[in-house]
């Protein structure tokens, strides 16, 4: 365990009126403490060195769907010097680095794409420079989605970022609704406790609560809420493409324990407070409450699909080789299994959503981009 964060964490339990932080705070404390916190520090956690994979490291197929995607979008509009490029929470920068490629390949020059990678993480921001560095393209990093400069045109994408976001987890119980605390347990370990959650707490966890059956567990993901809100006032125009995994609210609460997991290794862990700043914390994306706040916030949902379904409607297919490949070891042989690993029900096709969402685009052009939404 993490001593200085578990340290960082008892004192704030200690201080609170409750002798308690509620879940969401330790969530936040866990993930993003400034020092400590998990996506914080240098350890690896994309990749096989890593704690998970994420859609990316299967081959290009996904950054150069993304590229060809915002080719056509700036082809719309014949200025590409109208538009900015953003990727919140990019990760190691290899999905902007195939994205970037694609824009290239498609005949887009590197000084007219104006590029920016929001991350907060150091290390993330090392990584992404260390890959990005000797691109032809210039790219430009900011902590804040407010530190970016506005255009007329905005393409904002996020692959794997909201379900890392820190959620209230809550249970109905005897009738009641309860909410998920953290507090000192015994031999310096962390344990959980809840708390009665009151109808003038927050509206959403609320009213989440109350369609909860007995003895249910689910979680409310506000933070999302705020980013959706946050998102909306800084685009002018544009598109914002969420990749996650996830499901409706429907799908999500069929799920009695919640979906709140850890991660370490490419292990689940069942202990969420074992290691705080040393596994991932996640849990699954509610894309019903994305598309409901989207709407109130001024956001117009476009479609929301399988990662399979809007590959497929986005034109993956025509990244397949011609004929198939003879030898298994060819890059277009790597190129057809990575099509195949993206969209297969039993890969990563079902179990990720692709939720488009815009503010000032039109239905008629969307279908120009992807036909059949």
């Amino acid at each position: 365990m993490t001593q200085p964060l578990l340290n960082e964490i008892v004192a704030e339990i200690e201080h609170s009126p409750h002798q308690a932080i509620p879940f969401s705070r330790y969530m936040e404390l866990a993930l993003y403490h400034p020092e400590w916190g998990y996506y914080q520090t240098n350890r690896t956690k994309l990749g096989k060195e890593g704690d998970f994979f994420t859609n990316a490291h299967v081959g290009t197929v996904m950054g150069r769907v993304l590229g060809r995607l915002f080719w056509r979008m700036v082809a719309m509009t014949g200025n590409e010097e109208e538009w900015v490029l953003v990727e919140m929470g990019a990760g190691d920068g290899r999905l902007m680095e195939q994205v970037a490629n694609e824009w290239l390949a498609q005949g887009g020059k590197s000084d007219k794409l104006h590029a920016y990678l929001v991350e907060t993480s150091p290390h993330h921001r090392r990584l992404q420079q260390e890959r990005l560095g000797s691109h032809p393209i210039s790219f430009h990093w900011s902590r804040r989605l407010e530190e970016v400069p506005r255009a007329k045109y905005s393409f904002l994408y996020t692959n794997e970022l909201v379900d890392a976001f820190p959620v209230h987890r809550i249970k109905k119980e005897g009738g009641a609704i309860w909410e998920a605390y953290v507090s000192k347990g015994k031999n310096g370990r962390l344990s959980e406790c809840w708390f009665p959650l009151k109808e003038s707490d927050d509206p959403a966890v609320w009213e989440r609560g109350r369609i909860l059956a007995e003895g249910q567990i689910a979680e409310v993901p506000v933070a999302a809420r705020e980013w959706l809100s946050q998102v909306t006032g800084w685009l002018e125009k544009g598109i914002l493409l969420t990749i996650d995994y996830g499901g409706e609210t429907e799908e999500l609460l069929a799920r009695r324990e919640g979906t709140l997991r850890a991660y370490r290794e490419h292990r689940l862990w069942t202990d969420l407070y074992h290691t705080p700043g040393e596994m991932d914390l996640t849990a699954h994306v509610d894309f019903t409450l994305l598309r409901l706040w989207g709407a109130e916030l001024g956001l117009h949902t476009f479609a929301c699909l399988s990662q399979a379904e809007f590959l497929l409607r986005a034109g993956v297919l025509d990244l397949l080789p011609a004929t198939p490949a003879r030898d298994p070891f060819s890059a277009e042989a790597k190129q057809a299994r990575a099509v195949t690993h993206l969209i297969h029900p039993q890969g990563m096709g079902e179990r990720f959503r692709v939720l488009l969402q815009g503010k000032g685009v039109s239905a008629s052009d969307m279908e120009q981009l992807v036909p059949n939404l």
